[in-house]
């Protein structure tokens, strides 16, 4: 799940499904009945307020979906397991001998 703050970053999170498919810009445009003009205002984030409907078509689109939530209802985002790999690479080895 990604947490979006405006309308630039919901063009990003289209333009990375999108390429996350391998589709185009034009095969995605057609699929979701847009114009690749808009489909690029959008992914640029210069669509300052997007129509809603070509919004919500894009999305379905992608087969991504859209949700509203209170700061109570957000789901929270688990960290992937190379980010705890990482992390405990950071920390070292549990079982290292203590100087005495």
């Amino acid at each position: 799940m990604r947490k979006l703050n405006n309308v630039r970053e919901l063009g990003l999170a289209i333009r990375d499904a999108r390429r996350s498919e391998g589709l185009t810009q034009v095969a995605l445009s057609q699929k979701a009945n847009v114009s690749r003009r808009w489909l690029i205002s959008v992914e640029n984030g210069e669509a300052k307020s997007p129509d809603a409907t070509k919004l919500f078509d894009t999305l379905r689109a992608l087969d991504l979906s859209f949700g509203i939530f209170s700061p109570e209802e957000a789901p929270t985002r688990q960290p992937s397991q190379e980010a705890l790999d990482a992390l405990r690479l950071m920390d070292g080895p549990d079982d290292m001998e203590q100087p005495s």
